[in-house]
């Protein structure tokens, strides 16, 4: 009987002990950027045919340098991680953004109306990164219907499914607890514009 409760004991204090060490990796916050020094850089491209750029005016963003090149079905924008190249969509506005820290790319966001998808690529194996929401009032309350981040050195693309011109709002924050109602999110940039 002795064995027996020395054996459910250690068994008992072992299971506490897993469970306490996952529950404080799993809940430990996220490192955060130093939300002052992220550089957040944008721009809208009419995927209707034009390949127009265009970035109008948003508090502590500023606007992408480079051509939007139009290649007869798409339009192209070169950036030092690859590229972006829209596919034509009548009526749909593209959207990029890139975020700069300290001289280094660490993420980029890419909203291509043709298919309705967004492209998450975080660009640094820095041990962080960012999350990303779409709003928009096509979405049941306006959205958002997640929040999405991507691996290390690698991308995501989620197929957001909205209707035909469809506005939105691409919302990036520096926090697991990101969106509406979450805690300790710390906002980096809110750009609207695009369209689906």
């Amino acid at each position: 009987m002795r064995k027996y409760l020395h054996a459910r004991i250690t068994v008992a204090l072992t299971t506490t002990l897993v469970m306490l060490a996952s529950g404080f990796v799993i809940a430990s916050p996220a490192h955060a950027y130093p939300e002052q020094d992220i550089s957040v850089r944008y721009l809208l491209v009419d995927t209707g045919g034009s390949c127009t750029k265009s970035a109008p005016a948003l508090a502590g963003v500023s606007t992408l340098a480079g051509q939007v090149e139009d290649e007869g079905s798409t339009c192209f924008h070169d950036d030092i991680w690859d590229y972006t190249r829209w596919s034509e969509d009548s009526g749909g506005k593209g959207v990029k953004i890139e975020l700069w820290l300290s001289g280094n790319m660490i993420g980029k966001v890419e909203w291509h109306p043709y298919g309705e998808h967004l492209w998450i690529y975080d660009t640094r194996n820095d041990g962080d990164t960012f999350y990303v929401e779409l709003t928009s009032p096509c979405l049941i309350n306006g959205g958002p219907d997640g929040t999405y981040n991507a691996p290390a050195n690698d991308y995501v693309d989620k197929n957001m499914d909205l209707g035909e011109g469809c506005s939105l709002t691409l919302n990036l924050y520096d926090s697991k607890a990101a969106g509406p109602g979450g805690l300790g999110y710390e906002d980096i940039a809110h750009i609207p514009g695009g369209k689906a």
